[in-house]
């Protein structure tokens, strides 16, 4: 029988071709791919051990960058919902190694790593440079421009696009999900506020009621909010054993709207 092959799970995650950065829940760098290290231009001294913010500061020279506090709110999602948290295109430029920093833009996703009771453990930080897309989008170029000038720079060039475009669709169907749930909660509260106004109501009339029509006339205009529906019908069972009369409530019934309820005997 063969044996089992053992997997060197660091050499996988170094080999990966896409920039990853892990972190602690304290947000403490404690991993990197050498993909990351070559995207941000930094060495494994430089960060890891580091708090992130740290390691990645807001550029200093530039009065209108808020980078910084866009990430952090995408990481504390993640370690309140234990969910992915995709963010939208960011500027968020890098320490360069001759002091400055360098223009960036990226692509990011961050996705929990969850321990065997559900509770995030570490933080995936995962990123896409999409510099030179943006730059060209400013431009008004296209990345078929970009192909025609150079192949390589054009595959590049069109692969972060897809990313982009992937990430802005993932982005996009997640806030319209968040939205059917928010307006389905709003409705429900709105149905659960009527029915509740018209059982107040109708107690409020069944008080005041001096025959059975106003009874009937309360029950009537009443049930149409109390239920839920559109329209109803009222069914009365007659005292010698006959066919029940129906009383229907007209659809566009409302409050202010003149009525009259009638018993109807069949023959």
């Amino acid at each position: 029988m063969a044996g089992t092959t053992h997997v060197d799970f660091g050499a996988v995650f170094d080999a990966v071709l896409t920039p990853y950065l892990v972190l602690d829940t304290d947000l403490t760098i404690v991993a990197v791919d050498t993909a990351y290290l070559h995207a941000t231009t930094r060495s494994r001294g430089d960060l890891l051990g580091r708090f992130v913010f740290d390691a990645f500061p807001d550029n200093p020279d530039d009065p209108g960058a808020w980078a910084t506090t866009s990430l952090s709110a995408s990481l504390h999602r993640v370690l309140e919902t234990a969910r992915p948290d995709t963010m939208p295109l960011q500027k968020y430029d890098v320490p360069a190694a001759g002091g400055g920093f360098l223009r960036r833009w990226w692509s990011p996703v961050n996705a929990p790593v969850l321990d065997e009771t559900g509770q995030v453990l570490l933080i995936l930080h995962r990123v896409e440079d999409v510099t030179d897309y943006v730059d060209g989008q400013l431009r008004g170029d296209t990345a078929s421009d970009a192909s025609a000038l150079d192949p390589v720079a054009g595959m590049a060039a069109g692969s972060a696009l897809r990313t982009a475009r992937t990430d802005l669709r993932r982005a996009e169907s997640d806030l319209y999900v968040r939205g059917q749930e928010l307006r389905a909660a709003v409705e429900a509260a709105c149905r659960s506020a009527a029915q509740q106004t018209a059982l107040v109501d109708i107690a409020r009339s069944l008080g005041e009621a001096q025959d059975e029509g106003t009874v009937l006339a309360a029950i009537a205009e009443h049930s149409i909010s109390l239920v839920g529906v559109s329209g109803s019908a009222l069914c009365l069972g007659e005292p010698d054993g006959a066919s029940p009369a129906s009383v229907p409530v007209p659809q566009q019934w409302t409050r202010t709207t003149p009525r009259t309820v009638r018993r109807y005997s069949q023959t």
